[in-house]
């Protein structure tokens, strides 16, 4: 997980725990308190999940192939892709199966961008 992730993660808790704290300090008679605390508690977390969330997947840019099975194109437009195609970011692929082309198919081994 990345830092601002973490930062994130904490940040979101340490503000829960501050609004449990002042919610208990407080106090409230009204008969609806109940609702109120587990309304507020609600959506800060789920802004600091959110914020996690989009955090976490920004920095995602890899993708990994990595042993692989073997792989037959049988036919005419029929491919066979025993590794990667396609796509940027950061590209990993090791240990990939074998792949035929058979009547017209297409083979694809490794990786082909």
């Amino acid at each position: 997980m990345s830092r601002p992730a973490r930062v994130a993660i904490w940040a979101t808790c340490l503000a829960l725990l501050i609004l449990a704290a002042g919610f208990v300090l407080l106090g409230s008679v009204k008969g609806n308190y109940p609702a109120q605390v587990l309304g507020a508690l609600g959506a800060v977390a789920a802004i600091g999940v959110t914020l996690w969330a989009s955090l976490r997947s920004g920095q995602s840019g890899s993708r990994e192939v990595r042993r692989s099975g073997d792989a037959t194109a049988s036919g005419s437009g029929s491919v066979a892709i025993t590794g990667m195609v396609g796509g940027g970011g950061g590209r990993l692929v090791e240990d990939t199966g074998s792949a035929r082309a058979e009547g017209g198919g297409r083979a694809i081994t490794g990786d082909e961008q």
